[in-house]
């Protein structure tokens, strides 16, 4: 049987922080398990890590440091409109999420 796939995200003062437990074809019972860091903007390069994944038993996704800076140079776009920045960083989390295989319909939790 498929296990689940759950997301939890958390806006915390302008960023974006959450967590993902996807299906691992290949997980096994063991205590072995793998961390993965990802940048996938140059100007988060050296600074943070916008995900993180650890492996076995599952996958989970971490996600840091999303919201409204513009992707290449991390600039922060529509000042002074609050939705629209809102708009923005999602856009980012759906696609950082398409990155590692879910989607925001795994989404079980959202804290702002």
């Amino acid at each position: 049987m498929k296990a689940p796939l759950g997301v939890v995200l958390a806006m915390i003062g302008g960023i974006v922080i959450g967590a993902t437990a996807i299906n691992h074809p290949n997980a096994q019972s063991s205590s072995n398990f793998e961390k993965r860091n990802f940048s996938y903007n140059e100007w988060t390069k050296g600074k943070f890590s916008e995900v993180v994944t650890v492996t076995n038993p599952g996958k989970f996704v971490f996600l840091a440091g999303i919201g409204p800076e513009r992707e290449g140079d991390g600039k922060i776009v529509h000042e002074g409109d609050f939705m629209e920045q809102c708009r923005y960083a999602y856009m980012k989390i759906k696609k950082l999420l398409d990155l590692q295989g879910a989607t925001m319909n795994d989404v079980v939790r959202i804290m702002t």
